[in-house]
């Protein structure tokens, strides 16, 4: 008897196995395969999503993100070997120059999003004292409401919550 059926050994069910793993349960995947990862995951191309090319703001944008900062760790833990290499986009006609932009303009954003998170968790970190309204003007947010928003909507909760959390 097994408390936790998974179907499918692709990398979602083996990720899902792994991650239930750090419980108390007896788990057990199937698959109509022979061997796992033979379907959707086979054909995987390897590459990991910045998140730079998603609508900024969305599910699949905040997934991406989230899901490339966790590869070195995962890959370290497994003792899987890992490279961040980047991306090259390439543009064949004058037409594709729109599109080239776009995500240049959306990577540029994305990344300076990153350095104002990281400036703030270390406001956050290490000046307990500091007001946040204060936090949010020296990360560049003149509007308090606006960089809570945007520090919950990128790390998954309120700068009280995080400084909370990280003493």
């Amino acid at each position: 008897m097994n408390d936790i059926l998974i179907i499918g050994s692709g990398v979602i069910g083996l990720s899902t196995a792994r991650a239930l793993s750090r419980y108390k349960a007896s788990i057990r995947v199937i698959d109509a395969a022979y061997d796992v990862s033979e379907g959707c995951s086979k054909a995987n191309s390897a590459i990991v999503h910045a998140g730079y090319d998603a609508e900024p703001g969305t599910l699949k944008a905040r997934l991406n993100v989230r899901g490339s900062e966790m590869y070195p760790d995962l890959c370290r833990e497994l003792g899987v070997p890992y490279r961040r290499n980047g991306a090259l986009i390439l543009a064949f006609s004058e037409d594709d120059r729109g599109t080239i932009e776009k995500l240049y303009q959306q990577g540029m954003a994305k990344r300076i999003r990153e350095l104002r998170m990281e400036k703030a968790k270390s406001l956050l970190r290490e000046q307990r004292d500091l007001p946040l309204a204060e936090v949010a003007w020296q990360c560049g947010y003149q509007d308090y409401n606006y960089f809570f928003t945007v520090f919950k909507r990128e790390v998954g909760c309120t700068p009280r919550e995080w400084r909370n959390e990280h003493i």
